[in-house]
């Protein structure tokens, strides 16, 4: 849990920036923003590598500079840290909420502020009602409908869902998906794919021919987990979901899916490294494809494990997209996880009772972050799972760096 609460931190702290948008603050949100990402995407606890004598931590994490090393060990301390208490004396913390509802925005929050002294979503609905003062911020009748009906709707931007509320209901989304005629494959991208111990939107990436997209799109559209269609393309689809989370869709062909799913599943950080990487070789990577940088010639854009090859890299699962070091290790060859192909020994009810073994629950008998915490805290023992929960089981032991040596299923 404890790098779950520092990097919320983190995440105020880019969200105070973002409000305040002074000189640099798009860099210090930036910076924030990456340095949160770093954090949730450990696979130990921050604070095992911190030295709070000498006020420093014992190794890098990648992507996260001195200024954040000192706000990481600070937060850690005392729960906060001064340049956010900072802020918050210029930007009530009730700001956070107003900027959090869709279609409103920091910069709309910051002029609502500055100009009408809201400071609650209470306030908030007040002032909706009086369009002629809100036209002195331009904001206008369609945008002031459109924030009521988020107000009403529990419509959010920003807000993260722990990854167990969430988990079940994407897989019976993409279960219902793939039954839909041409749908060749369904993949939900982004944070759920690298499972992360929380979401934002749910990011779903579908495969299939060009000349079938219009049917998908109108069938996907009349499926039972959407609350609300926000905008409908040709290929993209923009929803609220049953749950009040954002799903944004996107189709594409199948000679780019590769490129696609290494695109859209990130992390960030890892995707700047591998952009670096492609550089250096002659090439260019996005979510089209690997290309050369000369001549623009398409490599490679279907298969997300020959762009890794091509690159000199390992294959890299996303769970272990984290920008930690797992590049550095897939270029010498050196990266090691646990994979379906490992699983080959069906265990006893007496392997699951051996009091030294820690067993993989499936999310309805354990939330997942809360079985990752778990899994974090005994990196040395041995760990089992039912083989009808290896899917999710081999993605918790993959995040968490444990060994199939480890793994009493891959005896």
């Amino acid at each position: 849990m404890i790098n779950e609460k520092v990097a919320k931190q983190f995440i105020i702290l880019s969200q105070l920036f973002t409000l305040r948008d002074a000189k640099n603050d798009f860099f210090r949100v930036r910076s924030s923003q990456n340095t949160a990402q770093a954090i949730e995407s450990l696979n130990y606890n921050i604070d095992s590598i911190i030295d709070f004598e000498k006020k420093k931590l014992t190794q890098k994490i990648p992507g996260v500079g001195k200024n954040s090393e000192a706000k990481i060990i600070e937060i850690v301390e005392t729960g906060s840290c001064q340049e956010i208490q900072e802020l918050f004396k210029q930007y009530p913390a009730s700001l956070l909420e107003i900027m959090a509802i869709k279609g409103v925005g920091p910069k709309t929050t910051k002029a609502l502020y500055e100009k009408f002294q809201v400071q609650t979503v209470a306030e908030l609905k007040k002032i909706l009602e009086k369009p002629e003062l809100l036209a002195e911020i331009h904001l206008k009748e369609k945008s002031i409908d459109n924030i009521k009906q988020a107000i009403n709707q529990n419509y959010t931007d920003k807000q993260r869902t722990p990854i167990s509320k969430i988990y079940d209901y994407i897989q019976e989304l993409k279960l219902s998906v793939s039954k839909i005629p041409h749908v060749e494959s369904v993949h939900a991208v982004g944070s759920f794919r690298r499972l992360e111990k929380s979401i934002g939107d749910i990011d779903i990436i579908i495969c299939c021919h060009k000349t079938h997209t219009e049917k998908i799109i109108a069938a996907y559209t009349q499926l039972k987990f959407f609350k609300k269609i926000i905008n409908q393309g040709s290929t993209k689809v923009t929803a609220i979901s049953t749950t009040g989370v954002g799903i944004d869709l996107r189709i594409v062909e199948p000679q780019q899916i590769g490129a696609c799913l290494q695109y859209f599943t990130g992390n960030r950080a890892h995707n700047i490294q591998l952009r670096q990487i492609a550089k250096d070789k002659g090439y260019k990577i996005n979510e089209y494809g690997l290309f050369t940088i000369k001549d623009d010639l398409l490599i490679e854009s279907q298969s997300e494990t020959k762009i890794y090859e091509l690159l000199g890299l390992q294959f890299v699962p996303p769970t272990l997209r984290h920008a930690t070091g797992e590049i550095k290790k897939a270029q010498s060859g050196q990266l090691e996880y646990i994979q379906h192909k490992d699983i080959s020994y069906k265990p006893t009810t007496q392997d699951f009772n051996q009091a030294a073994v820690i067993c993989i629950k499936s999310n309805k008998e354990q939330a997942i972050e809360k079985t990752i915490e778990q899994v974090l805290e005994n990196k040395d023992q041995q760990f089992i799972f039912d083989p009808k929960d290896a899917e999710l089981a081999i993605l918790i032991l993959q995040k968490c760096g444990i060994q199939k040596s480890q793994v009493i299923n891959c005896q």
